[in-house]
């Protein structure tokens, strides 16, 4: 199993990682060029390059229209007339089936993927990437959400990477910058990176949610399957299958953590798999055996 781009790896192919609109897979399924990531931070580094390429080839389908300059909506889509489109320093596309609810002020670049839900006063500040059927609320800045995963109230989320089928409480704020300005470091599988970065907030795996009023550290990477609910701000480094409070961390167990993903996903018209099942267990063996 890859580690390179951990924590989204335990769960995923590394093509699957979400840089626009499309995926790396997508883009590349659709003629384009493959894209290389060492860590999943440097995400960060193409969002604005892939936007811009996706943002392009939206254009030139029939199912999608150009509202103003750079700002490509696709025709289902129901935007509000108070909504701020900002495309002054980079282009914004808007897939089917989105809902922009009233007064959200969006500033590119942005990508927001078919079915999702930004909600009224949300503020997107540039370099964002919304998956499919998400719901999103607060202020957004340089982060990605992926498919399936809910961000509705306020809060801060700023240069993080949260995986599919995630729920962060409402309140739940990143740090994304040190006091000292200096280069941040994270933990991987036990070891210390230094990552070379000034601004970096969590990268958070699949199926992980966050309580009302979380607050997470600089350079704070959560595994899959996690509960964080705690009073104040959890360890930078958190394995798979945490179940973290007030009283210390345990472990959440495995048959636990298939229940509620599978009611999770039901409740989307998705479903969870026999190939779900069987990499919930892998992860889990390998951190418990």
């Amino acid at each position: 199993m890859s580690t390179s781009l951990y924590p989204f790896t335990l769960t995923h192919d590394a093509l699957d990682v979400r840089t626009g609109l499309r995926t790396v897979r997508e883009r590349m399924e659709g003629g384009g060029a493959a894209r290389m990531l060492g860590h999943l931070w440097d995400v960060f580094d193409v969002l604005a390059e892939d936007i811009a390429i996706d943002a392009a080839w939206a254009a030139g389908l029939a199912d999608f229209v150009t509202t103003q300059p750079n700002v490509i909506i696709a025709t289902t889509a129901s935007v509000h007339p108070s909504v701020v489109l900002d495309a002054s320093a980079g282009p914004i596309v808007i897939d089917h089936d989105v809902v922009i609810e009233p007064f959200v002020v969006i500033n590119g670049p942005v990508a927001i993927g078919r079915g999702s839900i930004i909600r009224s006063f949300a503020t997107l500040r540039g370099l964002v990437v919304i998956g499919p059927v998400c719901k999103v609320g607060g202020e957004i800045e340089c982060s990605v959400i992926h498919g399936y995963s809910n961000k509705q109230h306020e809060g801060f989320l700023g240069h993080s990477y949260i995986g599919e089928w995630c729920n962060l409480g409402a309140g739940t704020t990143t740090s994304d910058l040190k006091n000292t300005y200096g280069s941040i470091r994270i933990t991987i599988d036990g070891t210390s990176v230094d990552t070379g970065r000034m601004f970096l907030g969590t990268l958070m795996g699949d199926h992980t949610k966050t309580a009302i009023g979380t607050t997470l550290s600089t350079g704070t990477v959560i595994g899959a399957c996690c509960n964080i609910a705690v009073s104040g701000f959890p360890a930078t480094s958190l394995p798979s299958f945490t179940w973290l409070t007030d009283r210390g961390a345990e472990v959440y167990q495995v048959d636990k953590a298939i229940d509620v993903a599978r009611t999770v996903m039901q409740r989307r018209g998705m479903a969870f798999t026999p190939a779900h099942e069987a990499q919930f267990r892998q992860i889990f063996a390998q951190l418990h055996a």
